[in-house]
């Protein structure tokens, strides 16, 4: 019987197919893909006691005037923008600006139930696509005021959402709410659609009202961080991007303990101590730095980063014992506003003594807050 001779140009291509596979699987098993999202470390393994000469080569204390100006009561929320600390007091109702000389600027004081008026302040920011100051109740109210004080207008969410915690104005026209409840916690409103456009985000189920604000821009991208997860997102047009990672090691919360345990018993478990887990608290950022405020065991631990030679220091306390407030980047220097009753916590003796700040004694108690800029040091 004859055979009929195989066509050359088939076999070569079939043995060409063939050694791309077994090229393609011997390169993958050999070789690791990185990981190409960053990931900042925070250990408890790490933590030291540095001096603050080590971390900072600069402090500088500003009190906020007091003669001639309101009082602040509480320091809920702070916002920096054009060379202005916008100053959140709750237990007011009220928003009070200073510039970062002490200045005293303005305050925004509007409660009731009339025209321009709102009936609780739950969270604001400054609208920079508007350059106005927004406030947001927890109905899912907000209202818009110019710089200067004056009422410009106000939108409420549709009455099907029944609360809201924090927002982000992402656009000229999309507003991102966050609820920090179980469910969708994410929400996009389209203000010239009157509707809401997206809803999602609602594993893992938990409450995340630890957080002191899951939002920050950073370089022209609006962020999301929350209390119990590793992933920090940036907010896209479709809902969320993986950004970095927080990563706790053994303190890390998974996802499955996150919903076993339940929002309840996770609440009170690491408010009261009883966890060794690590939570998020609070994050900022710039061009050079990464800092994060976390806290396990009833104690607060501070981790700054040094983005380009990838070094970091995670700590506690200074040996001059004194702890770090929680801080934003404006520009390359943190800024923290504290109230004087509690400056010392911050600022000892020791600290006002090395980079010869105002005599610490003569600060009114019942004065208003405090501003504290940080020079970080080059070199970490």
């Amino acid at each position: 019987m004859q055979h009929s001779k195989p066509n050359q140009l088939l076999i070569t291509m079939r043995m060409t197919v063939l050694f791309s596979v077994i090229l393609f699987i011997a390169t993958s098993c050999s070789k690791t893909p990185p990981e190409s999202k960053p990931r900042y470390k925070v250990l408890l393994a790490d933590v030291v006691k540095p001096s603050v000469r080590e971390v900072f080569s600069d402090i500088s204390l500003v009190p906020l005037q007091t003669e001639g100006a309101p009082l602040v009561a509480m320091v809920s929320k702070t916002v920096f923008y054009q060379d202005k600390v916008y100053i959140l007091d709750e237990k007011q109702r009220a928003i009070f600006v200073f510039d970062t000389t002490g200045k005293f600027v303005l305050e925004l004081k509007r409660e009731g139930k009339g025209v321009g008026e709102y009936p609780l302040i739950t969270d604001f920011e400054i609208n920079k696509f508007e350059n106005c100051i927004d406030i947001m109740t927890c109905y899912g109210e907000v209202y818009s005021y110019s710089l200067r004080g004056e009422f410009l207008s106000s939108y409420k969410l549709p009455y099907s959402i029944k609360a809201v915690h924090y927002f982000a104005n992402y656009s000229k026209d999309t507003v991102v709410f966050y609820i920090a409840l179980e469910g969708n916690r994410l929400l996009f409103y389209s203000k010239s659609k009157q509707e809401i456009v997206y809803k999602g985000h609602p594993y893992p189920k938990c409450n995340s009202n630890l957080v002191a604000n899951p939002f920050y821009w950073y370089n022209g991208q609006l962020l999301l961080h929350e209390a119990y997860v590793q992933e920090r997102y940036v907010i896209t047009p479709n809902g969320l991007s993986v950004n970095s990672y927080l990563d706790y090691g053994p303190h890390n919360f998974s996802k499955d303990e996150i919903e076993l345990y339940g929002s309840e018993k996770l609440m009170h478990d690491v408010v009261s101590g009883e966890f060794s887990k690590m939570v998020n608290v609070w994050q900022s950022e710039s061009i050079n730095h990464f800092i994060c405020g976390s806290y396990c065991k009833k104690k607060f631990y501070c981790a700054i980063f040094d983005k380009h030679s990838n070094t970091s220091v995670v700590f506690h306390e200074f040996t001059e014992k004194a702890q770090f407030p929680m801080a934003s980047f404006i520009g390359k220097d943190l800024y923290a506003v504290v109230p004087p009753q509690i400056l010392n916590m911050f600022i000892s003796e020791k600290i006002a003594q090395e980079y010869k700040l105002l005599d610490l004694d003569k600060i009114n108690l019942y004065s208003n807050p405090v501003l504290i800029k940080y020079k970080l040091k080059s070199d970490l």
